[in-house]
């Protein structure tokens, strides 16, 4: 087995919201630049191909598959990344960075993701260019804080419409395409970016933004109960064997024990069906736009605040991305990773 295979997307069409900057970007750039594209165990700059190099692999792969009769349907012979985001100038910039440094190519597809409406014109535009989808990263979202006393009542509108509806919208609407890359390819890949603050209580005064990102997380389970037959599908749907009666709710057998909650996105994974996979990382400090004030003035004290004593650094998240995106997450489902230095275990964290 080759182990690079186990962590790639080479050929994958992936869509990656809030891509032209901050961790959406740090994705974006793994994803348009593919393991099978380094060389990965001696870390030897020069021994990876020069960009006339790269070129010709395409050609050399098609034609070998010619020969053996193995030629795969997909249309790509390089990844497709498309970036999603409300500014427009950060997307065209990174899309077309990325597409210079190759081998894959980035796609700028600029969309206000909190209307509805612009959540089915990205979708319709993925249609247009591309038969299937593998990847859906759900990563664009927003944050508010502010004191209790004068915390607004549209930060709870704008971050839970953001942050937790629209996540729902675009992956209904793009189930479709989905489907097809992972009936017809074996992946169709859901990945959430959602945090630590909906896992723990935060330091700062984020309320909505903490309670948007715990309802993110729930959002798995739920999406993974409907996955199960999707709506799109023929297929009647299965009904989910209601737990018994005679189960207080605080005995352990029962999946309605809050403390079971981990049991339960297991027991909801085992239903889903095989072509998609539906998981959330549940990020740390990373330094992106959300985070910039709060690490500009605070860094050196977050960081001496975790087990591993630092910000998380671009590959951090994007080796998480790329496990779940690949082969080697093929038989991971329902679950919220962390991906956080240590946060949650750490005595003096408090995010």
């Amino acid at each position: 087995m080759d182990i690079r295979s186990l962590f790639d997307v080479k050929d994958r069409v992936v869509l990656v919201t809030g891509g032209g900057r901050g961790v959406g970007e740090m994705v974006s750039v793994q994803c348009a630049r593919p393991q099978s594209s380094r060389d990965v165990t001696s870390g030897d700059e020069s021994l990876t191909p020069n960009r006339s190099q790269q070129d010709t692999w395409p050609m050399a792969r098609r034609a070998r598959a010619q020969l053996d009769g193995t030629e795969s349907s997909s249309r790509h012979d390089r990844e497709q990344v498309y970036i999603s985001s409300r500014d427009v100038s950060a997307c065209n910039d990174t899309a077309s960075r990325l597409t210079k440094q190759g081998p894959g190519r980035c796609f700028s597809l600029p969309a206000d993701l909190s209307r509805y409406d612009e959540c089915e014109r990205l979708v319709k535009e993925i249609a247009k260019r591309e038969e299937v989808l593998h990847v859906l990263v759900n990563n664009s979202g927003v944050t508010w804080g502010e004191s209790i006393d004068t915390y607004p009542d549209s930060a709870w509108t704008k971050l839970l419409t953001l942050n937790v509806q629209r996540v729902f919208t675009l992956t209904q609407k793009l189930l479709p395409l989905l489907e097809k890359g992972g009936t017809r390819d074996g992946v169709g890949r859901v990945i959430n970016i959602g945090s630590i603050n909906g896992v723990s209580v935060p330091g700062m005064e984020t309320f909505a933004y903490s309670a948007s990102k715990a309802a993110l997380h729930q959002c798995v389970v739920s999406l993974l109960v409907s996955l199960s037959s999707p709506s799109s599908s023929s297929v009647s749907p299965r009904p989910l064997s209601a737990p018994p009666l005679h189960y207080p709710t605080t005995d352990p057998r029962n999946p309605r024990n809050p403390r079971n909650s981990r049991r339960l996105s297991r027991h909801l994974a085992s239903r889903v069906g095989p072509s998609i996979t539906v998981n959330t990382l549940a990020l740390g400090p990373f330094r992106s736009k959300m985070m910039r004030a709060t690490l500009d003035s605070f860094e050196q004290e977050i960081a001496q605040g975790l087990p591993l004593e630092r910000i998380g650094k671009p590959e951090d998240v994007a080796a998480a991305c790329l496990w779940l995106s690949g082969k080697g997450g093929e038989w991971v489902t329902g679950t919220v990773v962390p991906v956080d230095g240590g946060s949650l275990v750490g005595p003096k964290a408090r995010l």
